[in-house]
């Protein structure tokens, strides 16, 4: 949208209508209503994180604010153009248009982007690595709990193995599906004698091994989601920016 309003402004120019009639005013509060969305996406990001993060986050909002000046400058360059246009010194507007063209627009303007997309690209790839490595701590994490559920329940059988069998065959069992990962399954409980107790704590550690896995999951789906939103905004904004460049293009295109 930026470069569309600087491709307006230069047709403008040329065309000798450099007023509002060819759509400059609402483009220009369009893109103020981006600026604001960034700001307010930013300020979000700051609110979720602390530390060097927090300063990452402040930099970006920093960068935006230097981004939307830039804007500024070049639009009040333009309109300094055109007022030595009207004011009949048609070769120095014609030189600060070029300029403004090559020096504003295609060395600082896209350079100043292309900074912004290079760090964004950085924080995804953070957010990536980040990402992989909590998925990896929350599979450790079951994996240490299965094994210590093994460990305890082996503790206990090897105590309780000769005093019934069939209660002691309905806990190994039932610790045979939790160590392949089925915490939907209960083991029946009656009495009160140790058994009893021995499967209801095997029952509450089921409980907590499928929260914890259920907990993974979601961590792991929202991570996923994450990264998809991010990658899908860095597409976006590659997208933008291809187009922005094909703007440029047949601006200069249309200036030849």
């Amino acid at each position: 949208r930026t470069y569309k309003l600087f491709k307006q402004f230069a047709d403008a120019m040329m065309g000798g209508s450099f007023d509002d009639s060819f759509g400059e005013a609402p483009l220009r509060q369009t893109l103020q209503q981006d600026m604001a969305a960034l700001r307010d996406l930013i300020a979000n990001e700051m609110a979720l994180v602390e530390g060097q993060e927090w300063l990452d986050e402040k930099r970006e909002l920093q960068a935006l604010a230097l981004l939307e000046q830039q804007i500024l400058d070049v639009v009040r360059e333009f309109e300094a153009a055109h007022a030595l246009l009207e004011a009949g010194r048609r070769d120095k507007a014609w030189v600060m248009l070029r300029g403004t063209l090559e020096r504003s627009i295609d060395e600082d303007f896209s350079r100043l982007v292309r900074q912004l997309i290079e760090e964004e690209e950085q924080e995804v790839a953070a957010i990536d690595e980040a990402a992989a490595a909590m998925i990896t701590k929350v599979r450790w994490l079951a994996a240490a709990l299965a094994v210590a559920a093994i460990i305890a329940t082996g503790t206990f059988l090897s105590g309780l193995m000769a005093r019934l069998q069939q209660p002691l065959r309905a806990l190994v069992d039932g610790m045979a599906r939790l160590s392949v990962g089925d915490f939907g399954q209960r083991i029946a409980v009656s009495g009160r004698d140790e058994f009893a107790q021995l499967a209801n704590g095997l029952n509450a550690m089921a409980d907590q091994l499928q929260r914890h896995s259920l907990q993974a999951n979601a961590a792991r789906d929202d991570l996923e989601r994450v990264v998809s939103q991010r990658t899908k905004e860095l597409q976006d904004a590659n997208r933008a920016l291809q187009g922005s460049d094909n703007a440029r293009r047949r601006l200069f295109a249309d200036i030849s």
